[in-house]
């Protein structure tokens, strides 16, 4: 739960700002994946995010496209990688 609540209060940015970091580009872009329900954004800021070691991006993108998107393999993917999520916080309210 920390690390949806450090994703958003911290590092989310507006869609419209220009983006200072990585990670921030990244999370505009999860953002914007969840927002427009676009997969091949999703996976553009999950890529990122391993290149980055950014762990909590990785994640949320990995939610988005298993759980919003509603993407089979995705959730499959998402079990394996980081085992059950589908108590925590983030996954619930997508």
């Amino acid at each position: 739960m920390e690390a949806e609540r450090h994703f958003f209060l911290n590092n989310a940015k507006s869609i419209h700002q220009s983006a200072a970091t990585e990670n921030e580009k990244i999370n505009g872009l999860i953002i914007e994946a969840r927002i427009t329900r676009n997969a091949s954004l999703a996976r553009e800021a999950r890529g990122r995010a391993v290149i980055s070691k950014y762990g909590e991006a990785e994640y949320f993108a990995s939610v988005v496209l298993a759980k919003y998107l509603q993407i089979p393999e995705e959730k499959l993917a998402l079990g394996k990688t980081f085992g059950d999520v589908e108590g925590t916080l983030y996954y619930r309210i997508i």
